[in-house]
């Protein structure tokens, strides 16, 4: 099982939800939905919590903690990429924003491999040491189309989202870079944006 590591043997454990919900809260000034973003986060959180420590690794019920998590992350990358491809001109804040959106693509597949390998063990085959990481070194290794065979998925649903996770790694780069250049050479040659 790769996932089922203590905190204590992985002290960054438990560390990626507090900055979710730090980050929902503070966009909560901004729109009432990431206010819900973030007490939804704060729940999870707490229900992940208990599951580890109360229930004794209760694994479905930290399955569907991770599908809310990944949830919540898909929220934060349509917001984004909305306010990307709403944007008029190329800035320093387009570009972090699109690189930004391609960590959160590879976060948002490595809480959904979670969820998988919370509700079937065997959905990967691991060929080298397991750690807590292994699932999060898959996920951006899918996601760059490198994939070096030594994590496979063996689930249905796992061989489905890995599928999935690398057509978006191929496209993702593809159309922010089209969109990226076309906002650029429309700004140098002072035509309209396109839209």
């Amino acid at each position: 099982e790769i996932y089922h590591a203590s905190p204590a043997r992985n002290p960054s454990f438990m560390q990626q939800r507090p900055v979710l919900v730090l980050s929902f809260r503070v966009l909560g000034f901004y729109h009432k939905l990431f206010q819900w973003c973030a007490w939804l986060a704060g729940i999870t959180y707490i229900v992940d919590a208990l599951a580890i420590h109360v229930f004794q690794y209760a694994l479905p019920l930290r399955g569907l903690t991770k599908i809310v998590y990944a949830g919540l992350l898909a929220i934060a990358i349509v917001v984004l990429s909305r306010r990307i491809f709403q944007e008029q001109q190329v800035t320093g804040d387009t570009l972090r924003g699109s690189a930004c959106i391609y960590f959160l693509l590879g976060y948002f597949w490595f809480a959904l491999y979670q969820a998988i390998q919370y509700f079937d063990a065997n959905a990967f085959s691991v060929s080298v040491e397991r750690s807590s990481n292994a699932l999060l070194y898959f996920s951006f290794t899918t996601l760059t189309t490198m994939g070096y065979g030594d994590i496979v998925p063996v689930n249905a649903f796992a061989m489905f989202a890995a599928n999935l996770e690398g057509v978006v790694g191929v496209l993702y780069p593809t159309v922010y870079i089209a969109r990226v250049v076309g906002i650029y050479t429309t700004q140098s040659m002072n035509l309209p944006p396109p839209k």
